[in-house]
């Protein structure tokens, strides 16, 4: 059986000043959580807001318990910055 795992972040980033800035934070973030984790995840709404942002995370595995764990290691890596808050978080799957 196949599982298809899926979460939608909402962040604030309160200290950016540009969607330059932004992009830096981001980029970093997605980049180190794409190489570690093996997930996909992009910038998916508010593109257009220096201060905020949403991302869009997907993970595909046969096992139920470690795609909750990759997402709860991502959400505390993510929690641990800093520079980005954490403002609401909506998790989904799929059983195919």
């Amino acid at each position: 059986m196949m599982r298809v795992d899926m979460a939608k972040l909402t962040l604030r980033l309160p200290h950016t000043s540009s969607l330059k800035d932004k992009r830096r934070i981001l980029k970093s973030f997605i980049t180190k959580s794409q190489h570690d984790f093996r997930v996909a995840i992009a910038e998916v709404d508010k593109h257009d807001n220096f201060r905020e942002a949403v991302l869009g995370i997907s993970l595909v595995s046969n096992d139920l318990t470690h795609n909750e764990n990759v997402l709860n290691c991502l959400v505390e890596r993510l929690e641990a910055q800093s520079d980005i808050i954490l403002e609401d978080q909506q998790r989904d799957f799929m059983q195919l």
